[in-house]
């Protein structure tokens, strides 16, 4: 039996995430969030990657939350975790272990929105957990309150620092742009980079947004390979993530991708995002749907290239010290019993 037992989806699991790396062979860690670096702690760690459930395998999970299909769905642990509230409900019917941990990351703001069956869902999910972690400390209140006698752990998030290298500052004023889940904030993102071009002709603006009406002006960047994000960055001398109000601390990912490249980041202050984005060393937080201090930020970053270059470098030194999904596993392993 191994130690522990990680359940992917499999539209978004360890083949698929290979897959994204497969035109050069890149890819950040081995699998999606690294937590392939559980076995650099010695901890016997295998991965599934589960398909959807078939229509009778979610009826019989909703008429009995604690259905098991026997034999379970590969190889068994002693522990089964899972990133997400999705990922945890294929855990639960297919791989269910004997302690059987996972992250919550959207449930927080699902309350926010009128879909409660998906919240009710998402609770009944959680509450037959042992315990769940999620990303910031801002979110383990709302959580213990959703989740009454249900533990809640804080994790800081981890990226594979060593496929972000740090790179030379290349100063220019090339600004990019990230990201496109829910909480995005396109519109303010617009407008402050609107701002920036009337005073900054010169600059140039690659964007990745899932926007309808994006400007004319910016480059619009497709879905990318790794690869393809590292040159990105590698360009541009400030990145800006522009959010909505939210709880899942929505642009870490990219803000730690930018910091251990040695950029400096401008982002919207969203609860939890000060575990990740110390304004003025490693970046500036911005109030949200504020584009006039947004496009203050990434001129300050243009025109003073030593402050953006010295506030790149202080990222980097966080995501090594702080940031990175070997220190993730080993904090994770420390709330799971495995270490």
């Amino acid at each position: 039996m191994h130690d522990l037992k990680v359940c992917y989806d499999a539209e978004r699991g360890a083949a698929r995430w290979a897959e994204a790396g497969s035109t050069d062979g890149l890819a950040p860690d081995l699998w999606p969030y690294g937590l392939n670096r559980f076995a650099d702690l010695g901890v016997d760690v295998v991965h599934v990657d589960n398909p959807p459930l078939t229509t009778s395998e979610a009826l019989r999970q909703l008429i009995s939350p604690s259905a098991r299909r026997p034999g379970g769905a590969g190889p068994e642990a002693r522990v089964s975790i899972a990133w997400d509230e999705g990922a945890a409900k294929r855990l639960l019917l297919r791989d269910r272990s004997e302690r059987n941990h996972c992250g919550a990351i959207w449930v927080n703001d699902m309350t926010k929105r009128t879909d409660p069956p998906l919240v009710w869902d998402a609770k009944r999910v959680l509450m037959q957990m042992d315990s769940v972690w999620c990303l910031s400390r801002a979110q383990v209140g709302p959580l213990e309150e959703l989740l009454p006698g249900v533990r809640v752990d804080p994790l800081l998030f981890g990226i594979d620092a060593d496929f972000f290298p740090a790179r030379d500052h290349p100063g220019g004023q090339t600004v990019c742009s990230f990201g496109g889940d829910r909480h995005r904030d396109p519109d303010t993102l617009f407008a402050a980079l609107h701002r920036v071009r009337e005073t900054h002709p010169h600059a140039a603006f690659d964007v990745q947004s899932t926007s309808p009406t994006p400007p004319d002006w910016l480059t619009l960047l497709p879905r990318m390979s790794p690869s393809g994000v590292l040159e990105v960055y590698a360009r541009s001398a400030v990145v800006v993530v522009t959010t909505r109000p939210n709880l899942h601390v929505s642009g870490m990912t990219v803000a730690l991708e930018a910091m251990a490249t040695g950029r400096p980041v401008v982002i919207t202050d969203s609860p939890g995002m000060d575990d990740y984005v110390q304004d003025g060393v490693s970046g500036t937080v911005v109030p949200s749907g504020d584009d006039a201090a947004v496009a203050a930020a990434v001129t300050r970053y243009l025109d003073d290239p030593a402050l953006a270059a010295e506030h790149g470098r202080n990222g980097r030194r966080l995501v090594e010290s702080t940031f990175t999904t070997a220190r993730m596993c080993a904090d994770l392993a420390g709330i799971l019993g495995l270490d």
